[in-house]
């Protein structure tokens, strides 16, 4: 079996637990004008794209979203709403991360925007009382590198600037599609569902076996 030395997470879905559905359901009650299968697809729009790669500010996104409304509505109100996705971070995935960065080095990589990361980042300072990026030796945000999974480059990017092996690191993702395509530039990587990040360690931080091999 493999060793593994470093760690990459992803965070939402993974860290953080998130509901779609919620922001949906808040931009419905606003009066958005899109059926659900549209909505379904927002993430794939070249709004939505623009901001997660950092490409457009969060005032120009939401003039993009209020086309699709009825009636005039607030930046706060789109905030609210867009905002409304993210849920908990639970004390005992913070208390694992806190285990395993003194066993591993640990990275994170997630496809976000700056309006997700001012809100969660500032809710885990209130919460925990230090910045939520300490507990990584560094955090990857693709709206500040402008490249966003299941982009290889995204990948390439984090490890050249790490300075760590793909052989030697371990991806953890909640999407297949982010998966498969750490695994294609060499990186070992496990597919995060049905389970919680707690799971795929022992009491003690450590990776168990199963988890290495890419299996549940």
């Amino acid at each position: 079996m493999k060793t593994v030395y470093n760690l990459i997470l992803d965070f939402g879905g993974v860290i953080l637990n998130i509901d779609y559905k919620r922001s949906l359901r808040a931009f419905q009650q606003l009066g958005i004008q899109w059926d659900d299968p549209a909505l379904d697809g927002f993430n794939r729009t070249e709004a939505y794209i623009k901001l997660e790669l950092g490409k457009i500010s969060p005032n120009e996104f939401f003039d993009e979203l209020r086309k699709y409304f009825p009636r005039p509505v607030s930046n706060q109100e789109l905030r609210e709403a867009w905002n409304a996705i993210l849920m908990d971070m639970p004390s005992e995935r913070v208390e694992l991360l806190e285990k395993i960065s003194r066993r591993y080095r640990l990275f994170l990589l997630s496809n976000t925007n700056l309006i997700h990361f001012e809100k969660y980042t500032q809710d885990f300072k209130l919460r925990f009382g230090y910045n939520f990026e300490n507990l990584f030796e560094k955090a990857y945000w693709s709206f500040k590198m402008h490249l966003s999974k299941p982009n290889p480059e995204v990948f390439k990017y984090v490890l050249n600037d790490s300075h760590i092996e793909a052989s030697e690191t371990l991806f953890i993702d909640d999407t297949l599609e982010n998966v498969l395509s750490a695994q294609n530039v060499g990186m070992l990587a496990y597919h995060l569902h049905h389970k919680d990040l707690i799971d795929l360690f022992d009491e003690s931080g450590i990776l168990k076996p199963k988890v290495v091999l890419g299996k549940d």
